[in-house]
């Protein structure tokens, strides 16, 4: 044991007095910090802003809209900017600016560029909040095309046309006379929805950089100077010194995990961190001593970096939970040490 120790402390120095470990451990850092400050839209999300650029008309819609029946949450921004930042930041699923003079657009014939759609291509329910939105600007709109017809229809105008026209239009409007929906409530197993869907794109990036960094640690083997030390032990003590090389260059950039997840708020309770990142670690060390008696040559190894790298990102719930669609990929995941580790939250 110690023997083992020494070993350990003795690499654990050798990885310290490197300058690329460093600068693998501030990429390491600067890409988490990037990633925990990107916030993706949560898929349940349904709020919608809606920005009144224009007057009475868009005031209008905006009224019909919150006082309707639908699946989203409609929200008024005062300023445009504020409701873009809002998209960005993941708060909305997506926003619409009613521009200014848009009611004087469609009295003069204009009906393009009236209102502007503001989303993020992560956006999952984009294309049905504009089917509402426009839904609602064309039953308004509805009013101004009777009127505007009115004298091309009857050969006249008159205000008690224009007053049976418009009641005529809301009896219609108000009716299912011609369009008709049923509703019908079906019962779900709510402990089953959405099973398995959870991602994890600060912790997982974490992990798999940290996965990199033992990826590289390991072609270190195909260089002379650092394998000479290797190549004068016995084949049992070959095998424990390669697993604590393992285990000292994943040992600082573990602990500087644990905070980075405190830092950002990705974290759980202290303890719970620290165990499971001390077991992910171990994990790494002993499945890359197996791994790796795949990889005899460096030519080997080059080729299967980055197919290790992109399986990870893929089968892990990262950024996509690919078990959501393809159940079988949930245990599949289970041979990466990172599968293993995010299996744990």
């Amino acid at each position: 044991m110690e023997k083992f120790i020494t070993w350990y402390g003795l690499l654990l120095k050798t990885w310290i007095k490197r300058k690329s470990s460093w600068l693998q451990l501030a990429g390491m850092v600067l890409v988490v910090l990037l990633i925990a400050g990107i916030h993706i839209p949560d898929t349940n999300n349904t709020v919608i802003g809606l920005c009144n650029r224009d007057g009475a008309f868009a005031e209008d819609v905006i009224k019909k809209l919150q006082d309707g029946e639908s699946v989203f949450q409609f929200v008024v921004y005062e300023d445009e900017e504020r409701m873009q930042e809002a998209v960005i930041r993941g708060e909305l699923e997506s926003g619409f600016v009613f521009k200014k003079g848009l009611a004087k657009s469609l009295e003069q014939g204009k009906r393009k560029n009236l209102i502007t759609f503001i989303t993020t291509p992560l956006t999952t329910k984009g294309a049905v909040a504009k089917e509402t939105v426009f839904a609602a600007f064309l039953e308004r709109y509805s009013q101004e095309i009777l009127l505007e017809q009115e004298e091309q229809v009857f050969g006249k105008e008159s205000d008690e046309i224009s007053k049976a026209l418009l009641e005529k239009n809301q009896e219609y409007l108000n009716s299912d006379e011609l369009f008709r929906i049923d509703f019908e409530e079906v019962a779900a197993n709510s402990s089953e929805v959405g099973e398995g869907a959870e991602t994890f794109p600060v912790r997982g990036m974490l992990i798999l950089l940290i996965f990199v960094m033992i990826l590289i640690e390991h072609g270190k083997k195909f260089e002379q100077k650092d394998c000479a030390v290797e190549k004068a032990l016995t084949g049992s003590e070959k095998v424990y010194f390669e697993f604590f090389r393992y285990l000292s260059a994943a040992t600082i950039p573990a602990f500087a995990g644990i905070v980075l997840l405190a830092g950002t708020g990705s974290g759980t309770f202290f303890l719970k961190e620290v165990l499971a990142m001390m077991l992910f670690v171990v994990i790494l060390g002993g499945w890359m001593v197996l791994v790796g008696k795949l990889f005899r040559n460096g030519t080997t190894y080059a080729s299967w970096i980055m197919t290790l790298v992109i399986g990870n990102l893929l089968l892990c719930p990262v950024f996509v939970n690919a078990a959501e669609y393809i159940p079988a990929l949930g245990y599949l995941n289970c041979i990466f040490p990172m599968g293993i580790y995010l299996k744990l939250f």
